[in-house]
């Protein structure tokens, strides 16, 4: 790997991620909780920010993993290392309370006005459930 792709990944390798994984990611965020990510960017290890179009359009580095940020498509999200956000939404799915890492995960990202609870009533899965619980009574 050439000096200038090493600078486009992390040195730690829990940070990097291909873009094919983060369009998967984007996918799966936006069929089970629909939130997607906004805009993703490389930070390079000089702090210099690379768009996704410029990563898209590098043929060498686009399909190397590389240390990718984004924040929640929503206004006022909190920056975040995306493979590092994955790997929090995967440890909460096998964690004793599921839902409630999640929540804390999704605070630390949203700005403080937003409805976690509000945004749960959204999810498909969620209000099918609601759905067959109401048509129960």
């Amino acid at each position: 790997m050439n000096q200038s792709a090493r600078d486009w990944a992390s040195t730690d390798p829990s940070k990097n991620m291909t873009l094919a994984e983060v369009d998967q990611l984007n996918n799966e965020l936006a069929a089970a909780f629909c939130i997607q990510l906004g805009d993703r960017y490389v930070r390079t290890q000089y702090n210099n920010i690379i768009g996704e179009p410029e990563l898209r359009g590098n043929n060498y580095i686009s399909p190397l993993p590389v240390n990718l940020f984004s924040r929640l498509a929503l206004a006022g999200s909190e920056e975040f290392n995306i493979a590092q956000f994955r790997a929090s939404i995967r440890e909460a799915a096998q964690s004793d309370d599921p839902t409630g890492t999640l929540v804390t995960i999704l605070q630390r990202l949203l700005p403080h006005n937003n409805s976690i609870a509000s945004m749960f009533t959204r999810i498909p899965a969620v209000q099918a459930v609601i759905a067959s619980a109401l048509r129960t009574i």
